[in-house]
């Protein structure tokens, strides 16, 4: 395999294992509904079809448009990357979907890291995004007894979206 095949199968499975998902959290409501996005997008991953699977794939990734909104002054630098990354994603859909299957997740912890972020990474990048674009972290344990962190999600127009390496992105945008 190449190194860019590689490197997309390592970021499908860090993106995949933090989406399987089943049980609920004890949060709000608003959180809540990141919990009911996951669990229908694992059902939705679980599809034969491999147009539905990138379907499915692609309603949880960002758009330009998203990106935009989040850092207009670095959105075509980032967007060039993501997109690149995205696009190998979706050429392994089957194997991302495989990965699904690995463990069944049965509780899902929800964080807000508006609110709680006691270790202080997300401080550089909620000082960039739009301060009411909700943005959390999960955390999940799986039946087998392992947990499980993810990247993070936004709430953007009406959308969950998933932005693994978020907290990273001002120090990107700043090379």
């Amino acid at each position: 395999m190449t190194i860019k095949i590689k490197s997309a199968l390592v970021v499908a499975c860090l993106f995949i294992t933090t989406h399987l998902s089943i049980g609920e959290e004890t949060t709000n409501g608003s959180l809540k509904s990141l919990s009911d996005r996951l669990v229908e997008w694992h059902k939705q991953m679980a599809d034969t079809s491999v147009e539905a699977k990138k379907a499915a794939l692609e309603g949880l990734l960002p758009t330009k448009a998203d990106i935009q909104l989040l850092f207009p002054n670095g959105a075509d630098k980032l967007w060039e990357k993501l997109s690149m990354r995205y696009e190998q994603m979706k050429m392994n859909i089957d194997k991302v979907a495989e990965e699904l299957a690995r463990d069944e997740w049965i509780d899902i912890k929800v964080i807000d890291v508006r609110k709680d972020d006691p270790t202080g990474r997300y401080e550089k990048v909620l000082q960039v995004i739009p301060k009411d674009i909700p943005v959390c972290r999960i955390i999940k344990t799986g039946k087998r007894g392992g947990s499980a962190g993810s990247g993070s999600y936004l709430f953007v127009k009406g959308r969950w979206i998933f932005l693994q390496g978020l907290e990273a992105i001002p120090d990107f945008l700043n090379q």
